[in-house]
């Protein structure tokens, strides 16, 4: 089967920046479903300068300009949909992947080439009901370039591939028009998931530096427990200049996830304080053997298979105290909570995602046939 996928950030492992969660997961499903045979054709803007080659069995069209000036990029975007239209149309594919910000030019696609159109929803960003003022004003600034990817947009779609049954159940009362839909969740590629005994708590991680993630839970917990180093991951300079000094609250930036989940955190929490499409961050945590401590809300419950011991009340700050207190002095008993959680981390393996993505795909290819 010939698959097109519309991607606006295409990067590889090697990349040495930042790549969002969103973006992994797209790349490893597209390479899975290449594994199984299908031949896969990215169309990209952004392979963080890699230009365009096979990797990993994915043959990837970058459109974009290598160390190009901001007006440069403009006019590549801009000129995008109609170069990767003349592309899609020798290509002739049987099915169209894509993501948010890639919608556009797939529907630009889809008026010369008659192939099912998917888009994966792993955010909010198709949603303009739920953004801020000022996440509204970048979304109509790259309305203006890249063309519209809101929720009229995303029903536009033949099918929607949402990363979680939230996400599922939210695109299903929001999306206009009776869509089918098929969950891939983030796709795990690795597992130790031996979780060693906790003599003492020294150091909880969580992932992320803004309010929306939960930082002001961590800096309560902080003053809470100064015998704990509580480890930030991530950006956000601008947030952290406002943020109070305490001793024993440590940004550290972007560093290795793994390593940190594996060799550095007896537990990683995840506070947030918005409804989390799904959350990443926890999947990878228990397979890294780390006990997780998750908000109540969007799809994070799931990430921990409704383990309610390891799911605390959002923005309650006295449960947030109560239940690390409780963690600290037993945390052996997490830990067993953490593990029946992680015996089900296969449900998220490449193997087992790549296989219904695939599935779904051939259900709609043969659906239109007929």
């Amino acid at each position: 089967m010939k698959i097109l996928a519309v991607m606006p950030s295409y990067r590889q492992p090697d990349f040495e920046s930042k790549v969002g969660g969103g973006e992994i997961s797209n790349r490893m499903l597209l390479e899975g479903l290449a594994s199984l045979g299908h031949k896969v054709k990215v169309l990209t803007w952004n392979s963080g300068n890699k230009g365009s080659g096979v990797y990993n069995g994915v043959s990837v069209i970058d459109l974009g300009k290598k160390n190009a000036s901001i007006l440069r990029h403009v006019g590549v975007l801009l000129l995008f949909s109609s170069k990767a239209k003349e592309i899609a149309k020798k290509f002739s594919p049987d099915v169209i992947l894509c993501c948010s910000e890639g919608l556009a030019p797939a529907l630009k696609i889809k008026t010369v080439i008659d192939a099912p159109l998917g888009t994966f929803v792993r955010a909010f960003e198709n949603f303009v009901n739920v953004r801020s003022f000022y996440e509204y004003g970048r979304y109509l600034l790259k309305r203006s370039i890249i063309g519209g990817y809101g929720v009229k947009d995303l029903g536009r779609s033949d099918f929607l591939l949402p990363n979680s049954e939230f996400m599922d159940r939210f695109c299903k009362s929001e999306v206009p028009f009776s869509k089918s839909t098929f969950i891939i969740y983030p796709p795990l590629d690795f597992y130790k998931m031996n979780f060693p005994e906790i003599k003492s708590v020294k150091n909880i991680s969580m992932v992320g530096t803004s309010e929306k993630k939960g930082i002001c839970v961590a800096e309560y917990l902080a003053e809470r427990f100064p015998d704990i180093t509580f480890r930030v991951l991530g950006s956000g300079k601008a947030e952290l200049e406002f943020r109070k000094k305490i001793e024993n609250l440590k940004f550290l930036g972007w560093i290795d996830v793994k390593d940190e989940f594996e060799n550095k955190s007896d537990a990683v929490i995840v506070p947030s304080l918005w409804q989390e499409p799904f959350g990443r961050v926890s999947i990878e945590a228990l397979a890294c053997g780390c006990p997780v401590f998750v908000s109540d809300i969007g799809g994070l419950p799931e990430t921990v298979f409704q383990q309610k011991p390891l799911i605390i009340k959002t923005g309650d700050f006295d449960s947030w105290r109560n239940t690390i207190g409780d963690f600290v002095s037993n945390p052996n008993t997490y830990i067993e909570y953490a593990k029946c959680a992680a015996s089900n981390l296969q449900k998220f393996s490449v193997r087992v995602q790549v296989k219904k993505l695939d599935t779904a795909i051939r259900a709609v290819v043969e659906s239109k046939s007929v």
